[in-house]
Parts: structure tokens; C-alpha cells; sequence
């Protein structure tokens, strides 16, 4: 009997340090939490990438279902990625926020730069070091061009289709005028959505830059030529850059938004924290992540794909 109920008890405690938990009988043993979300690496969808947007967003829907998940930090460490990878975690977050009423706060770490940037927008307040580097506020479309090495090695390639526009981006051919017009008008069209995103999110304190005295004063319009002249180009900015244009709330560490987390929700800022998602550590997890990967280019290699869209900054 002392063993089943060990079971029990220790069954919930590494359910609720998970973030798992999601209330009941233990609620009140697990206590108040404070979770930090590891955005890290490359965002995609599947194992193969260190920001597995399932993954990420399997745990703030299992932290938005705990009520003892008191505050979220979202701690990211990364230059962007997928654009619908990217659109998913931060979904998730703002449903996270919209519906639970929880304080999330953004604390950037080395880069957090394009999709990277993208994904915090939910946050309540973003944090980053004098010397992060984020921005990167664009869209990045690559496309390969094989036609010289085709011409070494004496191969060619034709394609059968359905449509003109069927294959467009080969690398075995010149894009047409149309396609390279029909290839923008996408990217501008993704761009445009992250533009709008980082209106929502940043609005208030780039108001508050434009007229300190009266930001209710300033207009849509006015945050919207803000943003495109200082932020619309791709540019990346260090983190004392980015508040001095709004993209950042504050100068601060991990700590400094963890502890602003808390004094938003109420806490105390000793409040333990729970952290993930984690990566497996030491040989076999290096071993597995690096084979999944292969896998996901190999198939990437030999199913046609000739594009890939990206939230992602140019030289991550």
C-alpha cells in the first residue's frame, strides 16, 4: 500500500514539473509555477529542429490547462525558421495569453531575430540583452539554380505539367517575369502578415517612444511609418537598438523576466520554475536529432521541393 501511494505522489510530481498537470487532487501539493518555454534553434515542424513547433505548442496548451502555471517566460534563442511553424507557436501563445489572463514575457537570449522575434510578439513585455540580436522583421524566399552544374555534368530535366505556373522555381530553367512577379507578390503578402503582428504586439510602446507625454495621441498610422522606416527592411538591431525603437520593452536577463513575470502575476518572484521543452542530453540525443534532420533534408531533396518560405534571418 505504501508503494502505490508512493507511486501516486511521485507520478504527479513529474507530471506537474512536465507543466502537465492540469489541476485535480494534487494541485495544491504541486504549488504556483512560473514556466519558462525554450524557443531554440531552427523553427520547423517535427523532431528534426531544435524549435519543434508540435512540440512547443503541445506544452503551452498543456501549461494554459494548469492552473498552478501562474506566469510564462518565453525564453528564445533562435533566428527564425518556418513561416507556418512560427505562425503555430505563436497561435498558441496568444491563445495561451487571451484566454487565461497569465502575464507572458519574452526574455531574448543570443539571437532572437526574425521567426525568432515573431513568436514572442505575444508577450506582455519583452526583455533582451544590451548585445541580443533581433529584428530581421522580413520574409526570405530561397530558390536554387542548378542550370550550371546541369551544363558540367550533361544532364537536363523537363517537366510535364498541368499549368503554366506548376513549376515554378525550378532550378533547372530562367524564372519568367510573371513568375518572379506572382513569387513577390507572396513574399510581400507573408511580410505584410508579420508587419501586422508586430503592430499588435508592439503598438503600445512604440506610442509611448513617439510621444511619451501623450501616447494616446499617436495614431495607427504614425506606429505604421514608425515601424517601416526604422524596422521594414530586414534590418537587425542589438537589444539596447531595439528599444530605442519599441521592438523591446527592456535591458534585462533571463532573471530580470522571470522576476517581472512574477510581479505581474502576483508571485513571488522565488517561485519555482518549470522549463521545456528539453532536448535529450549527451551522445544519444545529439545522435537522434542529427539523424532525424538528415532524413527531413533527404526527403526535402527528392520530393520536388523547390521552395521554402521563411521567417528567418539571412545568415542563421
Amino acid at each position: 500500500m505504501v508503494f502505490v501511494i508512493l507511486g501516486f505522489v511521485l507520478t504527479a510530481v513529474v507530471a506537474g514539473t512536465a507543466g502537465r498537470t492540469a489541476g485535480g487532487p494534487f494541485a495544491a501539493i504541486m504549488g504556483e509555477r512560473i514556466a519558462i518555454l525554450n524557443v531554440e534553434g531552427v523553427i520547423g515542424e517535427g523532431p528534426g529542429f531544435g524549435a519543434d513547433s508540435q512540440k512547443l505548442v503541445d506544452q503551452i496548451k498543456a501549461w494554459k490547462r494548469n492552473p498552478n502555471i501562474r506566469a510564462l517566460v518565453v525564453r528564445v534563442n533562435s533566428g527564425g525558421g518556418a513561416v507556418s511553424a512560427t505562425q503555430d507557436v505563436y497561435a498558441a501563445l496568444l491563445e495561451f495569453k487571451e484566454e487565461t489572463g497569465r502575464p507572458i514575457v519574452a526574455s531574448f537570449g543570443d539571437a532572437a531575430a526574425s521567426g525568432g522575434y515573431y513568436a514572442a510578439l505575444p508577450a506582455d513585455e519583452i526583455f533582451a540583452n544590451g548585445g541580443s540580436i533581433t529584428g530581421s522583421i522580413g520574409v526570405m524566399l530561397s530558390l536554387w539554380d542548378f542550370q550550371g552544374l546541369q551544363e558540367k555534368i550533361g544532364i537536363s530535366a523537363e517537366a510535364i505539367k498541368s499549368g503554366e505556373f506548376k513549376d515554378i522555381g525550378s532550378g533547372s530553367r530562367d524564372m519568367t517575369d510573371e513568375e518572379e512577379r506572382l513569387l513577390t507578390a507572396m513574399v510581400i503578402d507573408v511580410f505584410e502578415q508579420f508587419h501586422e503582428s508586430v503592430m499588435t504586439g508592439r503598438a503600445e510602446s512604440i506610442r509611448r517612444i513617439l510621444n511619451a507625454e501623450a501616447p494616446d495621441e499617436v495614431t495607427d498610422e504614425e506606429v505604421n511609418e514608425h515601424l517601416r522606416e526604422k524596422a521594414g527592411e530586414g534590418q537587425i538591431f542589438s537589444g539596447r537598438q531595439a528599444l530605442e525603437i519599441g521592438l523591446i520593452d527592456a535591458l534585462g536577463t533571463l532573471d530580470d523576466a522571470v522576476e517581472r513575470a512574477a510581479e505581474l502575476a502576483g508571485i513571488d518572484p522565488d517561485t519555482r520554475r518549470v522549463r521545456a521543452p528539453t532536448r535529450p542530453r549527451g551522445l544519444f540525443g545529439t545522435l537522434g536529432a542529427l539523424s532525424n534532420r538528415m532524413e527531413q533534408l533527404a526527403e526535402g531533396s527528392t520530393s520536388g521541393e523547390a521552395i521554402r518560405i521563411e521567417y528567418r534571418m539571412g545568415l542563421y
